[in-house]
């Protein structure tokens, strides 16, 4: 290691000192032509007259003297170019010292660096610890997007396993990636040619993934490419290894064509430990070509079922639908998958005791459902979501209209557009209708994008005492007029002769829209304080309120923001209330 030298301990000179290295003197000129102020000089000056000879011997003397003085000038300006070479010089020295110095102390940093890193707490983490870190950096399924190249087609990306890196990095991680069997679980296959031929790399990894996972339970991921593969059937080793992983596999997503799905049936497969199940088609135009797929022999513990891009899954697939309690079906946009009315209706009809259901429906049943046509009934049934992306055709309330859920909890409506156009009025009214045949336990009403009126909203709310939260987003003010505040304003402990209390249990009230003359500020504060401040003890009080309210540009309303602020001493209470704004754009205006 290089120190510095005696020699380079130099320092500034410090204020008051002597040394001539300290300061350099500095010329000050003192000459002024002063010949107008000598008046026989001004006369020469003024005239061509030939000089007297006292006058020519002052001027000699002039000249003579002012001649010295330039070669004074002159020596001095020489010693001041060489004192200039000298600090020049001096300063190049100096900027070689500095960059020398500059060099020394990176390489001192860098060797500070290095030293702490080896007294980095990660090199104490204990395995438990780094088994957590190394869990949040494998994926649990293949990535997938929809395809910039072509309209309806996915792309999934190929992905190996990060822990073949991870066990490179030292002894200790290798220790830890290897002794936590659940880390391996994961095994995301995509079938290709280049995959499954040749070198068979692929097939080895796959083999010590799974030997590496030991008895945990497996996750399974399998995409077949069918632009990288020759063949619709899976290949050899990768039925092998499924049979072998049978009764492990807890979890599987397939995502294949449907002549890829076809080719399973022949297999038999029985999975005794397979839960959830997702399904994903590459090529939905060919589904109407297939029906009753038998994709396993057995899935006895089966109980939750996700697909994409499936239209009608009851016909396409035979899987225990009476098993199953939780069922999510959606599909690209961008694909002409989406499934009809009655194929949904048709699912539902399949599954007695699915619990939770998250359903995508944007394709319509022109006059194919009637009144006459049987409910669907889902005893079970306690939370249901639905949403649409159609511009024009709202097709929700067809499937409405034939449910009946007596014990639903929760259910939720999402009607956003690409256009941003709202919901046709009908499918509030359906929902309307559906909580009203059904009289289930709703706890949860969540409505986003649509059209409310205020006889339905009132419906609602009068029949459903058990209701506790309330999101009512994107929809226009112009439905909560003052009589509609005036029905859940809790008045005064009352006799018990007087009229029911509207959604005594209320704790969650969100209300977000267009501003409207109709929307009655007065009687939101008015129902909201009452409601904060427990006027009546039999009422639960209000936790959260949210209102936000958007403003047409030409009609700023001050005096509405002034009524609103009075709830902001409610606060105090514990109550957290949020009451915002926002200008509509002009792009708005047209869809609201």
């Amino acid at each position: 290691m290089s120190r510095l030298n005696e020699a380079s301990q130099w320092r500034l000179c410090t204020g008051g000192c002597t040394c001539p290295d300290h300061d350099v003197p500095l010329y000050t000129s003192t000459f002024s032509d002063d010949m107008l102020e000598n008046s026989g000089l001004v006369r020469l000056a003024r005239s061509n007259e030939e000089p007297l000879p006292a006058e020519a011997a002052a001027l000699n003397g002039m000249i003579a003297e002012y001649s010295e003085r330039i070669s004074a000038l002159d020596s001095r300006a020489v010693d001041l170019r060489e004192l200039r070479t000298t600090f020049l010089r001096q300063i190049s020295s100096i900027d070689e010292e500095l960059n020398h110095i500059l060099g020394e102390r990176e390489k001192l940093s860098v060797a500070i660096d290095t030293r702490r890193k080896f007294l980095s707490p990660v090199r104490r983490l204990p395995p438990e610890l780094l088994c957590r870190i190394f869990h949040e950096t494998v994926e649990k399924t293949i990535p997938r997007s929809l395809s910039k190249r072509e309209r309806g087609w996915w792309d999934f990306r190929d992905v190996t396993s990060p822990l073949w890196t991870i066990e490179l990095v030292c002894r200790r991680w290798k220790e830890a990636v290897v002794s936590f069997p659940e880390l391996w679980s994961y095994l995301n296959i995509v079938v290709t040619d280049d995959n499954f031929m040749g070198t068979y790399r692929y097939t080895r990894l796959l083999s010590r993934q799974f030997a590496r996972s030991k008895q945990h339970l497996l996750t399974v991921s399998i995409h077949h490419d069918t632009e990288g593969c020759s063949s619709q059937e899976l290949p050899g080793p990768l039925i092998a290894l499924l049979f072998s992983a049978s009764e492990r596999i807890q979890r599987l997503t397939l995502a294949m064509s449907f002549d890829a799905f076809s080719s399973l049936q022949p297999l038999r497969l029985f999975f005794p430990s397979l839960e959830h199940l997702r399904l994903l088609c590459t090529d939905s135009l060919g589904a109407d070509e297939l029906g009753g797929i038998v994709l396993f022999e057995g899935v006895p513990k089966l109980w939750s079922v996700d697909v994409m891009d499936i239209p009608h899954l009851s016909w396409s697939f035979t899987l225990p639908w009476n098993q199953i309690t939780h069922f999510t079906s959606d599909h690209a946009y961008l694909h002409d998958a989406e499934a009809y009315t009655l194929q949904i209706l048709d699912q539902l009809r399949s599954m007695p005791n699915v619990e939770e259901c998250r359903l995508r429906c944007e394709a319509w049943d022109d006059g194919r459902i009637t009144e006459e046509q049987p409910q669907v009934i889902c005893r079970k049934l306690r939370s249901l979501n639905l949403s649409s992306r159609l511009i024009h055709q709202r097709p929700l309330f067809q499937i409405l209209n034939q449910l009946t859920t007596p014990v639903m909890s929760s259910l939720s409506f999402d009607g956003s557009s690409y256009n941003k156009e709202l919901d046709v009025e009908n499918t509030f009214t359906a929902i309307r209708n559906l909580i009203g045949r059904s009289h289930n336990p709703l706890k949860t009403l969540r409505f986003f994008h649509g059209l409310v009126l205020t006889e339905d909203i009132l419906s609602i709310l009068c029949s459903t005492s058990t209701l506790e939260t309330i999101w009512l987003i994107h929809v226009p003010l112009e439905a909560f007029t003052r009589s509609f505040f005036d029905k859940l304003t809790i008045k005064p402990t009352v006799p018990p002769s007087d009229a029911t209390i509207i959604l005594p249990r209320l704790r969650l009230f969100h209300l977000s829209g267009i501003m409207s003359k109709d929307f009655d500020a007065e009687g939101f504060v008015g129902m909201i304080a009452s409601r904060c401040q427990q006027i009546n003890p039999s009422v639960a009080r209000l936790d959260y309120v949210l209102l936000r309210r958007f403003v047409p540009p030409e009609d700023p309303d001050e005096n509405t923001i002034h009524i609103l602020s009075r709830l902001d001493k409610l606060q105090s209470t514990g109550v957290a209330i949020g009451i915002s704004e926002r200008i509509m754009r002009p792009s708005e205006k047209s869809v609201w």
